[in-house]
C-alpha cells in the first residue's frame, strides 16, 4: 500500500500543493507586514519554510515587542530564543503555516495594533512559562477567540 502510494505520485502531489500554500502564506504575511508597518519593518524572506524572521525598528526592542503582542493574546518568538549563545540579532520570529492568508492578515493587523500598544504592569515575559501559547504562531490571537 505504501509502495503504490509513492509510485502513484501521491507524494510528490501533496508536497507540491504544501509548497503552494505556504508560499501564499508567507507572500500575505509579507505584504501585510509591509502594509501595516511601512518603513518600520524588515522581512527576511526564505526561499521556504513556515517562520520569517521580521526586524521592526523605532518600536522596541525584540522582547519588548513580544511582551506587547502577548498582552493582545498574539505568540511571536524573539530570535535571542532560539540562539544558543548570546546574539546581537534584534529580529522576531513569526509562524505562518497554520492559518490560510485571509487570517494571517488580520493577524499581522492585530499584531500591528499590539506592538504599538504599551503593555500593562502585570503581563508576564516572554520567556515565562504561565499563560503561554504553545507555538510561535502569529496567528495565536485569532484562535483564542
Amino acid at each position: 500500500a505504501v509502495a503504490r502510494f509513492l509510485l502513484e505520485g501521491h507524494v510528490e502531489r501533496h508536497a507540491r500543493r504544501l509548497r503552494v500554500a505556504l508560499e501564499e502564506r508567507q507572500a500575505a504575511v509579507v505584504d501585510a507586514l509591509r502594509r501595516e508597518l511601512g518603513t518600520a519593518v524588515e522581512v527576511e524572506t526564505p526561499a521556504a519554510g513556515t517562520h520569517l524572521v521580521v526586524g521592526v525598528r523605532g518600536l522596541g526592542e525584540p522582547a519588548l515587542l513580544a511582551r506587547r503582542a502577548a498582552a493582545a493574546g498574539i505568540r511571536v518568538s524573539t530570535l535571542a530564543e532560539y540562539a544558543l549563545v548570546p546574539s546581537l540579532e534584534n529580529r522576531l520570529v513569526l509562524g505562518y503555516a497554520g492559518s490560510p492568508p485571509d487570517v494571517l492578515d488580520a493577524a499581522v493587523r492585530a499584531f500591528a495594533r499590539a506592538i504599538r500598544t504599551p503593555v500593562p504592569p502585570a503581563t508576564r515575559s516572554p520567556g515565562s512559562s504561565a499563560g503561554r501559547l504553545p507555538h510561535a504562531a502569529l496567528s495565536a490571537i485569532l484562535a483564542a477567540r
